[in-house]
């Protein structure tokens, strides 16, 4: 299974905690974030990575490859300028050799048992899955998720902080490589800056399948400084459990 990493971004909101680093570099239990997002993929059984690279490109891609990973493909999708996080999904394209793809963001892990959402992506035919969580406390501001009673997704929109809502997209998701066709050529979209929750969800939800499956575990964030220091606060637990599973490989 292949997933997209999407760490091209600025990290314009978290500049005040390690300014110099790119945001999937910023250190969580003495390792960049990035590292604890691999070994997430491996113990999932994911097989292939593809990292969506604007800025930082060759410190990032330096950082990744001195950890010899193994019994994983390394692929880099380059950006000669930020484009968003539709356009480096798009950009990606032709480097997805799979029906159906994984994309998350680089600056969270939601530590949920990966083949759980897809057998519910493939048993329900589902064109674009979310994975959603059901926040306790809210840190920051979050993608929202309206859903009915049948799963069916009916809005993905911006959340601040005082909102009521409290399902949010927790960042993982699984998209239908030929519904990702469909909407380049509906909507006759080139490689341009885009973005996912903005312009690709909405056509998504508008004229295909998309429904959203709610799990209760650890969702870890280090996107800006309020939900870093919940991660780092909290983040032994997901270690531990990460350098169990790979002593025993």
């Amino acid at each position: 299974m292949e997933a997209l990493i999407l760490i091209g971004g600025v990290g314009s909101r978290v500049k005040s905690i390690e300014n110099e680093k790119p945001k999937c570099l910023i250190n969580v239990s003495n390792k960049p974030f990035i590292y604890w997002i691999i070994l997430y993929l491996l113990q999932n059984g994911i097989d292939k990575i593809i990292f969506c690279l604007s800025i930082n490109q060759s410190i990032i891609n330096h950082k990744i490859e001195s950890y010899n990973f193994k019994n994983i493909e390394m692929k880099y999708s380059r950006e000669s300028k930020p484009l968003g996080t539709g356009g480096a999904i798009i950009n990606a394209i032709n480097k997805i050799t799979n029906e159906d793809f994984i994309v998350l963001n680089g600056d969270t892990i939601y530590d949920i048992p990966i083949k759980k959402l897809l057998n519910f992506h493939y048993h329900n035919n589902n064109d674009l899955t979310y994975s959603l969580h059901k926040l306790n406390e809210r840190n920051t501001d979050y993608g929202g998720i309206e859903f009915q009673q049948n799963n069916q997704i009916t809005s993905h929109y911006k959340l601040n902080r005082d909102s009521k809502s409290t399902i949010i997209d927790a960042g993982l998701r699984i998209i239908n490589k030929k519904a990702l066709y469909n909407y380049i050529n509906s909507n006759n979209s080139s490689i341009n800056k885009i973005s996912f929750e903005d312009n690709i969800a909405p056509w998504f939800i508008k004229n295909l399948k998309v429904e959203g499956q709610i799990f209760q575990n650890e969702f870890y964030d280090i996107g800006n400084p309020e939900s870093y220091k919940y991660t780092i606060n909290k983040f032994d637990k997901m270690k531990n459990k990460l350098e169990k599973y790979f002593e025993k490989q």
